[in-house]
């Protein structure tokens, strides 16, 4: 990828990024803070789902569409079935599971987060192997999805006030713009459970990476959604809009950098020098975007005032929004099959975390002592993976090949 493509490839991730965070923070400034809780949660179950809802089958695909770009033999249209078909079969018990663990109320928000998710799910399905073959294409095909979805749940979320109907204009929003595309224009089979479980058992080893960053991710969410009150909970999910900024970032990052991974995996040209300079130039950039963000947060204050408490949480998000816009090591495990790895990092993550439950259980229950939280869980996102990458090259290597 040369300079212009780079170039082009970040300013279109870069607007698309921007375009989500306004619609985001535009969405919590119209809603009262409970209301924008409960739409949070939706955008949360969605995430986890795109994760997880096909166990490790997701991320093993990706490794098997980046091994085998150019075989002509290999049928990357059955891949997508057989990946579509694992969401099927498995997501609706999924959210079955999370519509209860985040305290959600009825059965008419469990069949609008089956939808919801699913729109995402086709989304990411649908463009899989352009991202990993051609990132520029790719990142302006994200930012027109933002582009046409931002208005029509704008204006539908400042007329109506209401959080569902927004939810369900962005899903269909997201589907209409794939038929448009031509996007299913390839015929849709059924596959029988057993073959899809077939394929779970092959890619068994994504599993319990999927399962342990899901986990990380989602665990402190679960907490937060039943001890703070919906009011909390709103103002907590409103600073996790600026972890949503980090991971749009980390998209941008791994978008760029998943043709390079993929190409120099394949040629076996992925040197300890490369992986630790981009790292640290990822770092480096985080630094930078997140200094700026913490000096704007008297603006941010004075534009939300119904959420005045985001104060006592402020900084902490800006941590953890830094640790995942700088987390890039994952994605060089998974494309070049070192996925234990990821693994062994999300284990001592969840870890860490779980001994601060144990200790502190009884006095989460406020906003401040999540603050605490959300800076240990920054600080062990930022470190395990660069000191699970080291272990890696010296199990490998014996010593870093540093120079």
């Amino acid at each position: 990828m040369n300079f212009n493509s780079k170039f082009f490839v970040a300013f279109f991730i870069f607007s698309s990024s921007l375009i989500a965070f306004s619609k985001q923070i535009l969405i919590a400034k119209f809603l009262i803070p409970a209301d924008y809780g409960i739409y949070s949660k939706f955008y949360v179950v969605s995430t986890f789902t795109i994760s997880f809802g096909a166990l490790g089958l997701y991320y093993g695909t990706i490794y098997n569409i980046s091994k085998n770009l150019d075989d002509k033999l290999f049928s990357l249209i059955r891949s997508k079935i057989y990946l579509l078909w694992g969401y099927i079969y498995i997501t609706p018990i999924l959210i079955l599971v999370l519509f209860f663990l985040l305290d959600f109320n009825n059965f008419y928000e469990y069949t609008l987060l089956i939808f919801f998710s699913f729109s995402q799910v086709l989304f990411a399905i649908s463009y899989l192997e352009l991202n990993l073959k051609n990132s520029l294409q790719f990142s302006k095909t994200l930012f027109y999805k933002n582009i046409f979805t931002l208005v029509p749940v704008l204006i539908i979320t400042y007329f109506l006030n209401d959080l569902y109907y927004a939810i369900i204009c962005e899903a269909v929003l997201i589907i209409v713009q794939l038929i448009y595309l031509n996007q299913f224009n390839y015929k849709f089979s059924f596959v029988k459970f057993k073959k899809i479980f077939s394929l779970f058992i092959e890619t068994k080893t994504y599993l319990g990476s999927v399962l342990t960053a899901s986990i990380l991710f989602f665990s402190v969410r679960i907490v937060a959604s039943n001890r703070l009150s919906p009011e909390d909970l709103g103002i907590y999910f409103l600073g996790f809009s600026l972890v949503i900024i980090g991971n749009q970032f980390q998209y941008l990052f791994s978008v760029i950098l998943n043709p390079i991974f993929s190409k120099k995996s394949r040629n076996k040209d992925l040197s300890a020098n490369y992986i630790l300079l981009t790292w640290l130039t990822t770092l480096l950039i985080s630094l930078t975007v997140y200094f700026i963000l913490y000096n704007l947060k008297d603006l941010v204050f004075e534009f939300f005032p119904k959420y005045k408490q985001i104060e006592v949480i402020y900084l902490s998000f800006c941590c953890l929004g830094l640790a995942k816009m700088t987390e890039i090591i994952s994605v060089y495990f998974i494309l070049d099959g070192k996925v234990k790895f990821n693994l062994q990092s999300n284990i001592f993550c969840l870890f860490g975390i779980l001994i601060y439950f144990i200790i502190y259980s009884n006095n989460l229950n406020s906003l401040q002592s999540f603050s605490n939280l959300i800076y240990l869980e920054a600080l062990l996102i930022l470190i395990s993976p660069i000191i699970f990458y080291l272990i890696s090259e010296l199990r490998i290597n014996k010593t870093p090949k540093i120079v």
